[in-house]
């Protein structure tokens, strides 16, 4: 069974130091057999914040905004993927402001599925790991990585940290040098790419050992993981209605 590992990058900037970290992280988990992985960058991606009109709940679907901008396809995305890492600048000691939008949506719109129980799982499966980067030491980096483990835990996800590090994230920075330049922070921090080399290893690792266990249990556990985890049937419905609602 092969495992697709999504890195999400929620820089608006092009080429970003927080690319640079994802690719890291990517290159590490591909080093594990079986894995093929997949990056998303949102810099120049429109993606509108949610408003709270609740129509996902009377319609019992996505986002009904879903097609008028790029979450269609981030819904997709993150639906299959087995594993997920997601990296962010510190904007304001926390994460971006289109990072937001897109967790605000995913988190509500897969919310509305459960609450109505178009979706039978509660328990999405996947394995997540974190990185982010500030201008400083002390930059927010660990506020930063707080809400991103937060939402992965919200949506049921296993979080991992990398290995020989004191928190659940990859805190990188540029070592109070006010470097404003995209893509650099591997010349001023090497050691962050160390670290999302890791964390990306381990976020691979650990999604195969849990496909394996789920394969090893199948008979054993409820249905959902087999849906969710082994043959991904859940997903794939909650993939056609999506598509689905592009064609209306």
């Amino acid at each position: 069974m092969g495992y697709k590992i999504l890195g999400i990058s929620g820089s608006p900037r092009p080429k970003s130091n927080t690319d640079v970290m994802i690719t890291e992280a990517l290159k590490g988990a591909a080093e594990v057999e079986g894995v093929e992985t997949e990056m998303i960058s949102l810099g120049g991606k429109k993606i509108m914040p949610c408003i709270g009109c609740f129509k996902c709940i009377e319609r019992k679907e996505l986002c009904i905004f879903r097609h008028k901008d790029y979450m269609a396809e981030f819904y997709e995305k993150w639906l299959m993927a087995d594993g997920i890492i997601i990296g962010s600048p510190v904007y304001h000691l926390s994460i971006t402001g289109i990072l937001k939008n897109a967790l605000d949506r995913l988190g509500e719109g897969l919310w509305c599925l459960r609450s109505t129980e178009t979706i039978e799982s509660r328990w999405f499966c996947k394995v997540g790991g974190v990185l982010t980067q500030g201008m400083a030491t002390f930059g927010g980096q660990e506020l930063t990585i707080q809400f991103l483990v937060n939402h992965l835990l919200l949506l049921n996800c296993l979080v991992v940290p990398p290995e020989a590090i004191t928190v659940p994230g990859v805190p990188g920075s540029f070592r109070n040098n006010r470097i404003l330049e995209g893509g650099v922070i591997g010349e001023w921090d090497p050691g962050s790419l160390e670290h999302a080399h890791a964390l990306g290893k381990r976020v691979a690792e650990v999604t195969t050992i849990m496909g394996a266990g789920v394969e090893q249990l199948k008979d054993k556990l409820p249905r959902e993981y087999l849906d969710y985890v082994l043959n991904k049937t859940g997903y794939q419905r909650i993939v056609d209605n999506n598509r689905k609602g592009a064609r209306q």
